[in-house]
């Protein structure tokens, strides 16, 4: 018999504008985003599991504590974002603005980060573990 792997609170949205929004504490897993606008918005303690968010804005959103793991985020705008306490494992950044955007004790795991619009955020304070 097939298992539902539907999680609650994930959510589908397609050329949607959801600025200025409290996602904090969402289970975010799996959740499918495309060419939506998120801009100001809270994602503290979010998880972003197995999440597609392609082509989305996230300019200066706030990620502490969120994690990343097996989360699609090619072509994002995370513009004047910040991320503290966050971990990126598995990510695909291919294309992802990261200009202007402050990190702050952030993990990068098994991440390709050489592609980024932004390579001068390197040299940040940020760890890298391949």
């Amino acid at each position: 018999m097939a298992k539902n792997q539907n999680v609650n609170g994930s959510f589908h949205y397609n050329n949607i504008e959801k600025k200025d929004k409290n996602f904090m504490y969402q289970n975010l897993q799996r959740s499918n985003c495309y060419n939506s606008n998120f801009s100001n918005s809270n994602f503290d303690y979010v998880s972003f599991k197995g999440a597609h968010f392609k082509s989305c804005k996230f300019f200066q959103c706030t990620f502490r504590w969120a994690e990343f793991i097996g989360t699609n985020l090619k072509g994002s705008n995370m513009s004047d974002a910040v991320f503290e306490n966050t971990i990126f494992d598995s990510v695909n950044l291919d294309g992802v603005n990261f200009k202007d955007t402050k990190f702050s004790n952030t993990i990068f795991l098994s991440t390709d980060i050489e592609e980024l619009f932004n390579p001068r955020c390197i040299n940040l304070p940020f760890s890298l573990l391949y």
